[in-house]
C-alpha cells in the first residue's frame, strides 16, 4: 500500500488517514506533528522508528520534483514509460536519480508530490480527544493538573525505558537488542530528555544541572504486529538482553519520577502530538550528525563533541549533553547507526552562532580523521568542496549534476550544496571566514594538504 502527498500534507494528517484503514506511515521523527514529509525529505529525514522501518528515505517509492529549468521529473518506477499513474517501487532499470535529490536540502529542485510506503498499524485507528495538544491559552493549567502529558501507549505496542552505569555497557546492550530482532524503535536519549520532557525552560535546565536524567539513557518500542503473542515474546527476550549486559528497567519500582517524566513518549514515538511548544530546545541547532556508520560513532563522537565544547564553548547548558553520550539513533537493527549532538544557540548572540558554526565545521575533519565520513548528514559549501577526500573528489561529481539540473544556479543559493567553477575559484580568493576555518580544522586534523590548480577551479588531489 502507498499513499501519495502533496507539500503541504503533515504527518499528523498522513497518520490519521492511514490509520482509518489500519495502517500507518512507519513513524515520525524528532518534531511537530505539522512537519511536512515532501522537505524532510531533503534533509536526514530521520524516525524514531528506524531500527524496523529505516526512516523517511526508505520509505519513498518516488516523487515529482520541479528542476531550477522548469523541468519537471518523476522518479521511481512511474519513470519507466506504462507502469502506471503512481510509483509502486524505488527500485527499477537505470540509475537511480532519487539519490541525488535526498538530503539535498532543498537545492535540487521542489518536489511537489512524494508517495510513500504504507505499514499495518497494530493500534486502534483513533486516539482519545484528551491526548491532542492543548489550547495555548490554557496550557500552563493542563500541565499542573497533568491532563495532557501522560497517555497510555496504543493498542499492542508498549515503551520500555532503560539505562546503563556507562557508556561501554550501553554501547553492548543496546548492540544486542538492535541484533535481536525484536522491537520497531531503539534509540538512545541520555541527557537530552531534559529538553524533550520537561514542560518549562525552567524545569530542563533545573534537571540538567541536577543530573535527573541518566546519560545512558534510551528505549525501544516493541509492538505486536503479528500475534498478541509477539508481545510476551518479545518482552521476554528484552528482560534477558537487559540483565545480561548490566542495564536496569525504568519503573515503578526504580526511579518512577523518571518514568513520570517520560510518560509523554508512550505516544511520541507514533503520533507527534505531544512535541512542539512542549520540546523546550532554546535554540536547538543539529550540529552533529554524521552519516550512517558503526557503534564505535557513539564512543567517538562522545570524544569529539567533548573536545569541540572545550575549544568552542557551550551555549547553553544543554549542549554538554553529547559529551557524555550523544543522542543515538539505531537503524536497520543496528547494522548501522547516527548519532547528533547540538548547540543550543540563542539567534541573536553572536557569540552563540560563532559557536555552532565553529564546532559545525570543525566536526568534519574530525569524524574523518575517525574512518567517519564527514559531521553531518548533508552537504553544503564550503565543506563539499574542501573535503576531495570524500568520493574521493566528490565535489566535481556533484558540480556536474548542477550543470544538468540548475545550470544557471537558481536553487537555493544561500546554501548551496556545491560550487560551480567559477563560484569555487572566486571563494578560493575571497576567502571568506568559514572557508578559512575549514582549511585550518583540516590542518589541525592531520588531513593532507591541499593544493589548488594552475587554472583555481580545483584542487591537486589525490
Amino acid at each position: 500500500m502507498f499513499m501519495v502527498i502533496q507539500p503541504y500534507v503533515d504527518y499528523a494528517t498522513i497518520q490519521a488517514e492511514a490509520r482509518k484503514r489500519g495502517l500507518w506511515n512507519g513513524g515520525t521523527g524528532w518534531h511537530s506533528a505539522i512537519a511536512k514529509p515532501c522537505s524532510q525529505y531533503g534533509v536526514a529525514g530521520l524516525w524514531q522508528t528506524d531500527l524496523k522501518y529505516g526512516g523517511l528515505v526508505r520509505n519513498v517509492l518516488g516523487f515529482k520534483i520541479v528542476l531550477p529549468t522548469g523541468e519537471i521529473l518523476n522518479t521511481g518506477s512511474i519513470a519507466i514509460a506504462g507502469t502506471g499513474p503512481y510509483p509502486f517501487t524505488e527500485r527499477f532499470p537505470g540509475p537511480n536519480l532519487m539519490g541525488l535529490f535526498k538530503s539535498a536540502i532543498g537545492s535540487g529542485g521542489i518536489i511537489t508530490e512524494l508517495t510513500i510506503k504504507l505499514h499495518p498499524w497494530a493500534g486502534e485507528p483513533t486516539l482519545s480527544e484528551d491526548i491532542g495538544r492543548p489550547s495555548i491559552a490554557t496550557y500552563f493549567e493542563d500541565a499542573k493538573t497533568k491532563k495532557f502529558d501522560y497517555p497510555p501507549p496504543p493498542k499492542n505496542y508498549k515503551v520500555y525505558w532503560f539505562e546503563y552505569p556507562n557508556l561501554e555497557s550501553l554501547v553492548e546492550g543496546v548492540s544486542r537488542l538492535a541484533a535481536s530482532g525484536i522491537g520497531i524503535g531503539l534509540n538512545i536519549t541520555g541527557e537530552y530528555n531534559a529538553t524533550m520532557c520537561s514542560k518549562t525552560s525552567e524545569e530542563a535546565e533545573k534537571r540538567m544541572k541536577e543530573g535527573f536524567f541518566s546519560p545512558y539513557q534510551g528505549y525501544i518500542v516493541l509492538a505486536a504486529i503479528t500475534s498478541k503473542h509477539q508481545l510476551e515474546y518479545e518482552e521476554k527476550v528484552f528482560m534477558k538482553i537487559l540483565e545480561e549486559t548490566g542495564g536496569k528497567l525504568i519503573s515503578k519500582e526504580y526511579k518512577h519520577e523518571v518514568l513520570d517524566a517520560v510518560a509523554i513518549w508512550n505516544l511520541e514515538f507514533s503520533t507527534n502530538t505531544l512535541t512542539g511548544m512542549r520540546t523546550v530546545r532554546s535554540g536547538y541547532i543539529a550540529t552533529v550528525l554524521p552519516p550512517l556508520g558503526p557503534f564505535t560513532m557513539i564512543g567517538d563522537g562522545a570524544k569529539i563533541w567533548c573536545d569541540l565544547i572545550e575549544r568552542f564553548g557551550a551555549t547553553t547548558v544543554f549542549s554538554k549533553a553529547g559529551c557524555n553520550c550523544p543522542y543515538g539513533y539505531i537503524v536497520d537493527r543496528g547494522h548501522q547507526i547516527t548519532i547528533e549532538a547540538d548547540q543550543f544557540a540563542k539567534r541573536y548572540e553572536i557569540k552563540h552562532l560563532g559557536a555552532t558554526i565553529s564546532a559545525e565545521v570543525y566536526s568534519w575533519p574530525a569524524f574523518m580523521r575517525k574512518g567517519y565520513w564527514g559531521g553531518m548528514f548533508v552537504f553544503t559549501e564550503p565543506m563539499t568542496s574542501c573535503l576531495p577526500e570524500i568520493g574521493p573528489n566528490l565535489y566535481m561529481l556533484l558540480r556536474k549534476f548542477r550543470e544538468v539540473f540548475d545550470p544557471n544556479g537558481l536553487a537555493a543559493g544561500s546554501r548551496r550544496v556545491v560550487w560551480s567553477e567559477d563560484e569555487f575559484k572566486a571563494r578560493l580568493e575571497r576567502r571568506s571566514r568559514t572557508l578559512e576555518a575549514m582549511l585550518k580544522a583540516r590542518e589541525e586534523y592531520g588531513l593532507k594538504s591541499l593544493k589548488l590548480k594552475s587554472d583555481g577551479k580545483s584542487w591537486e588531489y589525490p
